[in-house]
């Protein structure tokens, strides 16, 4: 979500006071959009007459390819309204503060997705306005002191 708070403020509040009161509110989505918190913020919005767009993308699949799977999906990556890359959400195997030692033992994570296909490293580097994310992402991390393990490529 990408708000700008100052005109959207009132809708907020109330979004969070419904999702405070997620007993009473959430079952008043059923049949909506879905049932939890992000439906109820557009409620709050419809409710108010506070004007939302969608992004016509919806979230695409990113993760490793293997022989069970297309994409082995662990983050969502959602575009911005012209389908450019715009932000990832990881679901699965979170990032942590204990990170590889080096980059040799870094296991890549994001290496297909189901809307770009193999070519998803080189669309998001373009992006990111970087030679390689994930390398710049990994470089990140280990800048910013985490712990590092020596553990073998195979653990990650």
């Amino acid at each position: 979500m990408v708000v700008h708070k100052r005109v959207v403020w009132r809708a907020l509040a109330l979004a969070l006071f419904m999702n405070a009161h997620a007993d009473f509110f959430f079952p008043l989505t059923i049949n909506y959009m879905g049932l939890g918190d992000k439906e109820i913020v557009a409620m709050a919005f419809l409710y108010l007459g506070v004007e939302y767009g969608l992004v016509p993308h919806g979230p695409d699949h990113v993760g490793v390819r293997d022989e069970r799977a297309t994409v082995m999906g662990n983050t969502m990556l959602q575009h911005a309204p012209s389908g450019v890359p715009m932000f990832m959400h990881t679901n699965l195997g979170k990032p942590t503060g204990w990170v590889p030692a080096t980059e040799h033992t870094y296991v890549r994570r994001w290496v297909v997705s189901l809307l770009h296909g193999a070519a998803f490293p080189q669309v998001m580097a373009r992006a990111a306005g970087v030679d390689d994310f994930e390398m710049w992402y990994y470089r990140l991390i280990r800048g910013r002191r985490c712990f590092f393990d020596d553990r073998p490529p195979r653990h990650w």
